[in-house]
């Protein structure tokens, strides 16, 4: 999958707030600026499968499928179908892979998206 995107914070070890303010301050300490902030309600419950599957397999990750273990057994792997489990480890990855494509859309000269949660 290769490291996360320079301006991707949310969910990413070693990177906070603190590095997204000092990102937007460096940037619109020089020059005139306009800032815009989104605030996405319900992100991970939201998130759309189909974008998150085109993104995953766009990075060589396979479907997602789960199973669950009781008492010493197995049952039936299940595709996983909408948006991110709550409270799942792999979300915020999964949620990242998203905002990642975000990230790389081609801005003109001078415009920058910083993500964080």
């Amino acid at each position: 999958m290769g490291p996360p995107h320079e301006h991707l914070h949310e969910f990413t070890r070693g990177r906070s707030t603190a590095n997204s303010i000092s990102i937007l301050l460096s940037s619109i300490c020089t020059t005139p600026s306009v800032v815009v902030f989104l605030d996405l309600n319900k992100a991970f419950e939201l998130a759309s499968p189909l974008a998150i599957q085109e993104t995953l397999i766009h990075m060589g990750v396979k479907d997602r499928i789960a199973n669950v273990r009781f008492q010493g057994h197995f049952s039936q792997q299940k595709p996983l179908e909408n948006g991110t489990p709550q409270g799942g480890v792999l979300s915020p990855a999964l949620f990242n892979t998203l905002m990642s494509n975000i990230l790389n859309i081609h801005l003109p000269e001078g415009c920058k998206i910083i993500s964080y949660a």
